[in-house]
């Protein structure tokens, strides 16, 4: 099963992807995490992205293709995968439609996560994300102690961009890029819409469902 993820920033593509990699028993790739763990590591591409991500702007497309080539290069990508943050336009697409026909891994669904910007506010200007397994916490779901993650200890912060003005930018950037994405997708009978603003349980069930559905047809 090869699965994308879309939403808008604080939909829960992160919390599904997760979700997903344990019941599809497939890896969750978060180029956002990708790119914020070169960042934090200096590395060439990290130099690259650095400066995009202080600004809430997408990376170039050439270097992102580059990013998500060796992701999926990668034994681990072999039987399939779920893809959040990745493509953002419509060059990345047709980009990532041409380098899985050569890997002969075409995309099964696209999920789209939808979002209010109210909701998407509150979420972020809260959201606390565990330094060691990315589990986030904000408004609907808290630690038990605070500023300590329930699953591993691991001690929560707050994502540097997760910043009012930043989350502006980011929700803007998404707004102008991402939709004609989405019609790319449904096109070609792709796509997949559930409500974001529901529980974390209930929109895997639902995506599991549209899942199911899909490879039916």
């Amino acid at each position: 099963m090869r699965i994308l993820l879309f939403g808008p920033p604080g939909a829960g593509k992160g919390t599904q992807g997760k979700i997903l990699a344990i019941s599809e028993r497939i890896p969750h790739i978060s180029t956002g995490e990708i790119l914020r763990d070169c960042v934090e590591r200096q590395t060439p591409v990290g130099k690259i992205a650095e400066p995009f991500l202080a600004q809430g702007k997408y990376l170039p497309d050439d270097v992102m293709l580059e990013v998500i080539k060796e992701r999926l290069l990668d034994h681990s990508a072999a039987n399939g995968f779920i893809l959040d943050g990745f493509p953002r336009t419509v060059g990345q697409a047709l980009s990532l439609d041409k380098l899985l026909k050569e890997l002969k891994q075409p995309i099964d669904s696209a999920v789209y996560l939808k979002l209010d910007k109210g909701t998407i506010m509150e979420r972020l200007l809260h959201r606390e994300t565990c330094h060691e397994c990315g589990l986030s916490y904000g408004p609907r779901r808290t630690s038990k102690k605070p500023g300590v993650c329930d699953a591993d200890g691991g001690i929560l912060e707050k994502r540097k961009d997760d910043t009012h003005d930043l989350i502006l930018s980011r929700n803007k950037e998404y707004l102008e890029k991402t939709p004609p994405v989405l019609d790319y997708y449904m096109a070609r009978n792709k796509l997949v819409e559930i409500d974001g603003s529901q529980a974390a349980s209930e929109i895997a069930n639902k995506i599991s469902k549209s899942l199911v559905a899909m490879e039916l047809e």
